[in-house]
């Protein structure tokens, strides 16, 4: 338990010692993000009976392209998590996800928009994930 609290103290000074700047090449705009947490979660196996609690610690690199034109605005994006658990290592999963989008502007009033949005998870991040979407029709 202790490697991994001193693994996240080290992955936080990384990044706070080296920041990542997004650069350009040809015509796209390139960013890296990356993100380090820690939860608690009191039920880790979603069960009533023979609850398990454990530390929870979320690892994520990013790396994104956009280009933008006059009228048209394309960006692609990606990330990977790795989930640590820091009393039961069986539980140790990772996550991915992809999201492509391309916007054009046709004349003044008339727009053109296409998204996908792909995720890899072994477990939910979110009622969302879980059931789709569920802010209704409206939402963006």
């Amino acid at each position: 338990m202790k490697k991994i609290y001193l693994f996240n103290l080290v992955f936080c000074c990384l990044f706070l010692l080296f920041p990542l700047r997004s650069s350009a090449f040809l015509g796209f705009d390139y960013g890296i993000t990356g993100s380090v947490s820690t939860a608690y979660d009191d039920n880790v196996t979603f069960v009533k009976e023979d609850k398990k609690s454990d530390n929870v610690t979320n690892l994520r690199i990013g790396l994104g392209a956009k280009q933008e034109g006059k009228t048209d605005t394309f960006a692609i994006g990606g990330s990977f998590t790795q989930h640590l658990f820091a009393g039961h290592s069986s539980f140790d999963n990772n996550s991915q996800n992809i999201d492509i989008d391309y916007k054009k502007e046709l004349s003044r009033y008339d727009r053109f928009s296409v998204a996908n949005k792909f995720v890899h998870a072994e477990d939910p991040e979110s009622f969302e994930d879980d059931f789709g979407r569920a802010s209704g029709r409206y939402s963006y």
